[in-house]
């Protein structure tokens, strides 16, 4: 059986940057929970995930830039609570 590449859809700079504030806000909170000094701007974020990178300090993210699970949460169900705490206060 031959293998047939999917198609993932591909994202402009625009939508990827869009979509990465997420991850990138739950990364900067998870941080400041574990009290570890955050210098990386979200462009950093962008830049890696265009170049094919989908895990970020334990964080894996889907072809969306959405957070499928984090390796190094502080505690079970803080990725989970942060996602529905952000889904909720930024309903636009």
């Amino acid at each position: 059986m031959k293998n047939k590449k999917q198609n993932q859809p591909s994202l402009s700079r625009g939508q990827i940057l869009s979509l990465m504030e997420l991850p990138f806000e739950y990364l900067m909170t998870r941080a400041d929970e574990e009290k570890v000094e955050w210098g990386l701007d979200l462009d950093f974020f962008v830049d890696e995930f265009q170049k094919g990178c989908r895990c970020f300090f334990g964080v894996h993210l889907n072809q969306i830039c959405f957070p499928i699970y984090d390796l190094q949460e502080p505690e079970q169900g803080y990725l989970n609570n942060f996602i529905s705490w952000y889904l909720l206060t930024n309903q636009k």
